[in-house]
């Protein structure tokens, strides 16, 4: 109570200094405490209704004849002193009392005050409205044409700004359907890391198999309107009646509801309650509001008829939506019966497919499927999706859905089945002949061909592989009124053309096969061993975590240079880092800063010289990121050697890397200081993964970045630097106790080699297959011979002097 006194009393100032005109009106607040019935037929429950002197309410039980209840700012709320706050603080929908606008500034601006003030709250990025910083009362963009985009469109009640979210995109995604024959782009609107991802590889699998083929089942919404009477036997009359005269009820929907057309009526009883389930068929309607209307006009026709056929029975009460069809709630009633367009959707996926993009095989996926249906089963879910709810809400998000509905339109049923060769030749060859030539308009001729070609080679007479199918009975879906209407959700539906009178079925179409290539990637990642390991790489899920550029400070570089003297500036420079193939790969994966940063530092010293110090910031990621694009390299490299990198990723010589170039940084020897640049600085903080240190500029050397081509190397260079490197090395000779009691030491036994001999060959083969001229027959039977005897030859490593090798 007394943060709603609060509350009331700041919104009461603010609009009274504010909109002097408003606070003056007369107003009258009455607490009902029964239901209010409008002239629409809609009940309220107990509510507060609002009235101005422009409109009159006769008492409390009813306000037939007044049309305008939407002016008279009738809320579902529990206290007057709730109603009271939404008066003053401007959250009448329809209009402004005193301008007459949809939107107004001064009111806008006045309502983020008061959030803010209330909540404490830093509202700098929700309170800008449309236009960024400018705020206008002339709402619709000047890009969107008027009678588009309305103003009203894009208000709620009490709006005090807007929520802003990223949008991605997945695809391109080939749809075989009756109303989409082509590729479509698909957006989602979403903050999870490795879904636009894991979407984008299913839109890949599907379009190389030929792409999913779509057929739309039905169109129909269910209402469930209930009807209250005194007795049981009432009820059953009441039902009877119903039963009888069901082709009457049906040809109640009224004309200006032509869109629909009733096409089924039951009842069913329970208590004192007659609950009618109302199926309208909604293939020739705008929207699905019509519906709605329709089953309101359908009712008074009922209630209308039964008081004349049955004078004894007496109607206590009704109400419009019992739920017993599920309206935003998930419900047997519409997996079975449906609930909006039911849509199916299918693809038959060769087994190059399934190892070249989702890397597992068939058998792996189907074993996948079996034992989550079985958790499914054992833990009472009636669901059969993997990952659908994400495909739904991303849509949703981005194209101005109700993202209400989520729940109950991600209801489907995944089957995954073994197909055979010949099944798949079959399927690609049907769809060769239904569809000959792909769409012209949603691509180019050389993306065409890239397609053509894949399908075609990927319907081998003698490869098998599995057969997926999604069915999806209830997707409610809108695409010209609500937040269809705002600007950025009507461009994500025209991108991919699904608006105009069919734009729902087109987006029912791209929707179902994006959800199920989703499904299939998120399978194919959970069977594969890969689901984990991409949300390390994309999930970006570790905040304040690593070396940030807001971190690079005047105290974080005075800290560097402390030992040398006092920081005078620092300025940018370049360096040539082309070298440092991991770090470089790393950085692009990475929210946090990994790399190479040079810096010319003026600095002060001890003596009161001033000199300038050129330095190079080296950045280092972990060694767990390190792994983890060293796996993506893998992945990309067929399924064999993905499935083993994956396995022994941490155990082949990076664990502790980063820790371990630290530790060699820091050493002092003469062998180790002679041939590399000085190191001024080191900041260590692993907890944190601030793993940085500064190190001597050099320049105006020989032989520079070239790693890759070492053809101007002369025989007197190479002896020089091998006798250099034999020097560093020759610190370890012979400790080998010392190095084991290290922790960043990295040591492997002819145990864990002959462990990993899967690995070695799947490198083999993958060589040999992608670089034949290097990797021959010879070369390759040589290297076979060697894993085969990788036990015997460590072991006689193990027994040798070691060094850091």
């Amino acid at each position: 109570e007394t943060l709603h006194f609060q509350f009331r009393r700041a919104a009461r100032e603010a609009t009274q200094s504010s909109f002097p005109s408003l606070y003056s009106m007369p107003e009258t607040l009455r607490r009902l405490s029964s239901p209010l019935i409008c002239s629409n037929g809609f009940r309220y429950p107990p509510a507060v209704l609002v009235t101005r002197h422009r409109h009159s309410v006769a008492d409390a039980s009813g306000v037939e004849g007044n049309r305008s209840l939407s002016s008279t700012l009738v809320r579902n709320m529990a206290t007057a002193t709730l109603a009271e706050t939404s008066v003053l603080a401007g959250g009448d929908l329809a209009e402004n009392p005193v301008t007459g606008e949809i939107f107004n500034e001064k009111l806008f601006n006045t309502r983020s005050q008061l959030v803010s003030t209330f909540s404490g709250a830093d509202l700098a990025h929700t309170k800008q409205w449309w236009y960024g910083n400018e705020l206008r009362s002339q709402a619709p963009p000047t890009k969107v044409p008027r009678s588009t985009v309305q103003p009203s469109d894009m208000l709620t009640e009490n709006v005090f700004g807007l929520s802003r979210m990223s949008v991605g995109v997945t695809g391109p995604l080939l749809v075989r359907g009756k109303h989409v024959n082509g590729y479509s782009l698909v957006p989602y609107a979403t903050t999870e890391g490795a879904l636009i991802a894991s979407a984008s590889r299913g839109a890949l699998a599907l379009s190389r198999a030929g792409g999913s083929r779509c057929v739309i089942q039905r169109d129909v919404v269910h209402t469930s309107p209930v009807l209250r009477l005194h007795s049981l036997d009432e009820c059953v009359v009441v039902s009877e009646w119903m039963q009888r005269n069901k082709p009457d009820i049906r040809a109640s929907v009224p004309v200006a509801n032509a869109g629909v057309r009733m096409i089924a009526c039951e009842t069913k009883i329970s208590g004192h309650c007659v609950y009618v389930a109302m199926s309208f068929d909604c293939v020739n309607a705008t929207e699905y509001s019509d519906a709605t209307m329709a089953t309101e006009h359908t009712v008074k026709n009922l209630l209308q008829r039964l008081s004349e056929d049955l004078p004894q029975v007496s109607i206590a009460d009704y109400y419009l939506n019992s739920f017993l069809t599920g309206d935003k709630h998930i419900a047997y009633y519409n997996r079975t019966h449906g609930q909006g367009i039911s849509v199916q959707v299918e693809c038959f996926i060769p087994e190059s497919v399934l190892r070249d993009v989702l890397k597992v095989s068939s058998e792996t996926l189907m074993e996948a499927r079996y034992h989550f249906q079985q958790g499914e089963s054992v833990g009472g879910n009636p669901l059969t999706q993997v990952n659908t709810t994400n495909a739904v809400a991303g849509v949703f998000l981005a194209t101005g859905q109700d993202v209400g509905r989520i729940n109950d339109c991600a209801v489907n049923n995944l089957t995954v089945e073994l197909a055979t060769a010949e099944d798949i030749s079959s399927y690609q060859e049907e769809l060769r002949g239904d569809h000959g030539e792909f769409m012209k308009d949603y691509c180019t001729s050389d993306v065409q061909f890239d397609i053509q070609g894949t399908a075609s080679s990927s319907g081998a007479k003698d490869e098998a592989g599995v057969y997926v199918s999604m069915m999806m009975p209830s997707l409610y879906l809108r695409t010209s009124e609500g937040g269809c209407l705002l600007p950025a959700q009507r461009e994500c539906l025209q991108m991919m053309r699904c608006t105009g009178k069919d734009g729902r079925y087109r987006l029912a179409e791209i929707l179902a096969s994006s959800s199920l290539g989703l499904d299939l990637s998120t399978l194919a990642a959970l069977g594969g061993g890969q689901f984990a390991s991409a949300h390390e790489k994309l999930g970006r899920n570790r905040p304040g975590l690593g070396l940030r550029k807001a971190d690079l400070t005047q105290s974080f570089f005075s800290e560097a240079v402390a030992d040398l003297g006092e920081l005078l500036e620092v300025k940018q420079s370049s360096v040539d880092a082309r070298t440092s193939i991991l770090t470089d790969m790393t950085k692009t994966q990475l929210s946090k800063f990994v790399g190479h940063l040079a810096f010319d530092m003026l600095i002060r010293n001890t003596d009161g010289e001033v000199d300038m110090v050129p330095m190079v910031m080296k950045s280092k990621s972990t060694d767990q990121e390190t792994c983890n694009v060293l796996n993506r390299l893998a992945q990309g490299c067929g399924l064999e050697l993905s499935e083993q990198y994956q396995h022994f990723k941490m155990e082949l010589g990076f664990r502790n890397c980063h820790v371990r170039e630290l530790e060699i940084v820091r050493l002092t020897d003469l062998r180790f200081t002679s041939i590399s640049p000085k190191t001024y600085f080191i900041k260590q903080d692993t907890e944190k993964e601030v793993l940085v240190y500064f190190m001597e500029h050099l320049k105006g050397m020989v032989h520079f970045a070239t790693a890759d081509n070492p053809v101007d190397w002369t025989q007197d260079d190479q002896k020089l630097v091998l006798s250099d490197i034999a020097g560093f090395h020759s610190m370890y000779y012979g400790k080998e106790d010392e190095l084991l009691s290290k922790e960043w030491i990295d040591v492997r036994r002819p145990a864990d080699m002959v462990e990993k001999e899967n690995l070695w060959v799947a490198l083999v083969n993958h060589n040999h297959r992608e670089h034949p001229e290097i990797w021959t027959s010879d070369i390759c039977k040589l290297a076979m011979d060697i894993i085969v005897r990788i036990g015997p030859i460590w072991q006689h490593f193990e027994e040798s002097k070691r060094t850091l090798v």
